[in-house]
């Protein structure tokens, strides 16, 4: 098993692999509680029934990624990959693939409701996705009716400098921090 003696004295370690290592019950993982550090856990292939493992690693504060497959135990929770998204709020990856902000979602309200909340969940999340496409749009459309105005109200300009393009400033991300990432903000000529 994993010594908690030893655990304790590494207080900084964040990884750590125990891929195939026999481990059988949950006794012999106590001693991760030992390194609250540990961000990233490899347990796959090991012989670990008891589901109660899930118990012991909602204690880990810092655990990110988690590799878990080939455990028998994994048969025996119902929705694994649900309860432990919504049982462990910082896991980013869960075996063989991400966790985004739409599965936390989702695995959190299932958690609370079943399959009704996360149904809810998921039109909740389709209508702000709709919102936001909307948003986006519209400031496109306002965008392209201020350059066109602008490319009207300087024609005579444009003939005199006997150029055809005309240059703009794009905003980038970090020029607007109040505005969402993928909204156009207003663009002043150059």
């Amino acid at each position: 098993g994993i010594n908690a003696e030893y655990m304790g004295g590494l207080k900084s370690l964040q990884m750590l692999d125990v891929r195939s290592n026999q481990l059988c019950n949950v006794e012999e993982l106590e001693g991760l509680l030992e390194c609250p550090s540990i961000s990233c856990l490899q347990m796959e292939s090991n012989r670990i029934k008891d589901p109660a493992v899930v118990d012991i690693l909602v204690q880990m504060p810092n655990l990110k990624t988690l590799y878990l497959k080939g455990n028998p135990f994994i048969e025996k929770v119902a929705q694994y990959r649900r309860v432990l998204i919504s049982r462990l709020p910082g896991l980013t990856y869960l075996d063989e693939r991400p966790v985004d902000a739409t599965e936390r979602r989702c695995a959190e309200a299932w958690a609370r409701g079943g399959k009704e909340a996360e149904r809810e969940e998921r039109e909740a999340i389709r209508q702000e996705q709709a919102a936001k496409r909307e948003r986006q749009h519209q400031k496109f459309v306002e965008f392209r009716a201020r350059c066109q105005a602008q490319r009207e109200g300087s024609q005579p300009e444009q003939e005199e400098e006997k150029s055809p393009v005309r240059s703009y400033a794009i905003p980038t991300a970090g020029d607007d921090e109040s505005a969402d990432d993928d909204e156009l903000s207003d663009a002043e000529p150059l």
